[in-house]
């Protein structure tokens, strides 16, 4: 019964009745408090209603019990861009890195916090990590190597990059050796 009261929620949202769909979701969550995709649906229909920060407050609240889960670190994160909050939205997914750090997205999301906020080397960083996980090996090797020309980067981040661009370069050349190798 629950799976179709969610059903009917979702398809109310898409029908652009949130009002419908956040009272049948706030019935839902009385009887199931804890159920992720619920608490996710919800926070997006208070966001779509223009209230972001409720929206927020709602995910972290069930965050400091969930901090592992995937749909609710990348819903913050993504309303907390919306609202122009790029900070929040970088701190939950550094969190999140903790208990997966292959997830694409995360990294697609992180590089745009840190060009919101004006961290030009970190955003490229991220979107070389986003490439990586992708398959793109030449994608993630170019972002680097962009990165490693932002002005005033200190000598620790100019050594981490260069490191991860030898790793990558490293990489893509053991790739051609296999390639060629196959003829």
């Amino acid at each position: 019964e629950s799976a179709v009261r969610y059903g009917i929620a979702m398809a109310q949202i898409r029908a652009h009745q949130p009002e419908k769909a956040a009272a049948a979701l706030d019935d839902l969550l009385k009887s199931h408090p804890d159920t992720i995709e619920f608490i996710v649906a919800r926070a997006q229909i208070d966001a779509q209603k223009g209230n972001k920060a409720a929206a927020l407050k709602r995910l972290d609240t069930k965050l400091a019990k969930h901090p592992g889960s995937y749909a609710l670190n990348i819903t913050y994160a993504e309303i907390a861009l919306a609202l122009g909050d790029p900070g929040r939205a970088s701190e939950k997914l550094k969190r999140f890195l903790d208990f997966r750090d292959d997830e694409p997205r995360v990294y697609k999301l992180l590089s745009r916090a840190a060009g919101d906020q004006g961290q030009q080397a970190s955003g490229h960083e991220y979107l070389s990590e986003y490439y990586y996980l992708i398959g793109d090996l030449e994608g993630a090797i170019l972002q680097l190597e962009i990165a490693l020309k932002t002005p005033d980067l200190n000598f620790y981040e100019s050594s981490r990059l260069e490191s991860r661009l030898a790793k990558l370069r490293f990489e893509q050349d053991e790739e051609m050796k296999k390639g060629s190798a196959k003829r």
